[in-house]
């Protein structure tokens, strides 16, 4: 019997070593999920395309005002957003089809590129919320929600992650973004109920970094333990804080001289605090009826 199986090893090995990888993949394939595009619910007649002058803006700023609470809470009403999708899968329509590399023509300033994107990847979540409704938590699906599914974002065909990464981030390299990116979750920065516009860009980011750093939720000062405890968003993305800090003239930048930026002088974090990170909140940011937990 030993002779025989030191006959048949290597064939063995080999045929173990092809099923391990298989078996890898196949495992790799069910985490992640099939990855899948999925296409504009309405399509623009060349007549639309042709005559278009702008981006919707307007539009989509009667969206978030409509479909996202008034009292700064950034809840969402996605059950609403769902029975009247319409205007949405027009706005995600424009998305598809005219952006910056297809249509630069409406895009003459990176404020533009900019808008354009933060609104492509916020409709986006939109969309992927109410179309794997209901839910309360985006946590179980992350994989899923955000690389496996791909969207059809300017003629191309991207997932929510490469959506952020490579066409705001990289492509950007300002660290307000993050502020104004909002992926559905209870931990993300709270969503204005009005566009991000190229006119007000600047004015918005500003604010919404403000509104981001000032928050307890986000960043807690403990000075009697010399600690602070920040949103996880500043752990994932702390190279873009410096980079922009660095940008900015600050050689020494990092993400407490970019939280300090936006703090009263009263309110800054001393140098030195021991740095810790809140658990990210994964719960859906849905707006919930009388007596009912948060879903879409």
């Amino acid at each position: 019997m030993t002779q025989t199986a030191s006959r048949t090893s290597p064939r063995r090995i080999r045929w173990l070593v092809a099923c391990g990888v298989a078996l890898a993949i196949g495992s790799a394939a069910v985490a992640l999920g099939s990855k899948h595009t999925v296409p504009p619910r309405v399509v623009l007649s060349r007549a639309a395309l042709q005559g278009a002058t702008s981006f919707p803006f307007s539009d989509y700023d009667l969206l978030l005002r409509r479909f996202v609470d008034a009292e700064g809470r950034g809840l969402v009403d996605y059950r609403g957003l769902r029975r009247e999708r319409a205007a949405l899968d027009r706005v995600l329509a424009f998305v598809a089809q005219a952006g910056p590399s297809s249509r630069p023509e409406l895009y003459p300033t990176e404020n533009h590129r900019k808008a354009f994107f933060i609104a492509a990847y916020n409709a986006s979540v939109w969309r992927n919320v109410i179309d794997r409704a209901p839910r309360s938590d985006i946590g179980p699906v992350r994989l899923s929600f955000f690389y496996s599914t791909r969207y059809v974002i300017d003629g191309a065909e991207i997932n929510l992650k490469d959506l952020e990464d490579h066409r705001v981030r990289a492509a950007f390299r300002d660290a307000r973004v993050h502020f104004a990116l909002n992926c559905a979750s209870a931990g993300c920065p709270r969503l204005p109920n009005e566009a991000f516009t190229p006119e007000r860009l600047d004015a918005q980011l500003d604010r919404e970094a403000r509104r981001f750093c000032n928050e307890a939720r986000n960043v807690r000062v403990d000075p009697a333990a010399r600690r602070v405890v920040l949103s996880k968003i500043f752990d994932w993305y702390a190279q873009d804080f410096a980079e922009t800090e660095r940008s900015l003239g600050r050689a020494d930048g990092d993400r407490i001289t970019f939280i300090n930026r936006y703090r009263a002088e009263g309110d800054q974090i001393p140098r030195g605090y021991t740095v810790d990170f809140v658990d990210y909140d994964w719960s859906i940011n849905a707006q919930r009826p009388t007596g009912q937990p948060p879903s879409s």
